[in-house]
């Protein structure tokens, strides 16, 4: 892709028609389970969030799981990033303008986080090592950096 910066500011829009919209990740015993309360309930379970704890989720795009986790953690100060402007309509509606941040992180940024989260977001990204370097310059010494991401199938 020649201009993926131009693509992914203009013409990727993933779960922009409603704030709720979601993506299926299971059915269980015939419950539907979605995208964003599985990587919730993950990160409840998996991480210790210590009160005042300082989440970046780097690739936010709209943010649901952020928004999600503050439901139930409403003392972790969130932060977001995204490459797009499309989405800053939906962080204003939970976020203010200070905690989040487009295109570029700013340097006041670095060393800052206890946990920084990207969810289905590196394999968008054309350049994932330097990504990676980034996103450990953001993180405190004994920070932590959890990813989901997906691959494409060899078989």
């Amino acid at each position: 892709m020649p201009d993926t910066a131009a693509y992914y500011e203009s013409d990727y829009r993933i779960l922009l028609s409603q704030d709720d919209e979601d993506q299926i990740y299971e059915v269980y015993d015939d419950r539907i389970i979605y995208r964003t309360d599985h990587q919730v309930a993950t990160l409840l379970n998996k991480l210790d969030f210590p009160p005042g704890t300082r989440l970046l989720d780097y690739g936010c795009a709209k943010a649901s799981t952020p928004k999600r986790l503050l439901d139930f953690r409403s003392d972790v100060e969130m932060h977001l990033f995204d490459v797009s402007t499309m989405y800053e309509d939906h962080w204003l509606r939970f976020l203010e303008p200070q905690r989040y941040a487009i295109h570029h992180t700013p340097a006041f940024w670095h060393g800052y986080f206890d946990v920084v989260t990207s969810f289905f977001a590196l394999e968008h990204i054309s350049e994932p090592i330097k990504t990676v370097q980034n996103i450990a310059k953001l993180l405190k010494d004994d920070g932590i950096f959890t990813a989901l991401f997906r691959t494409p199938s060899v078989m």
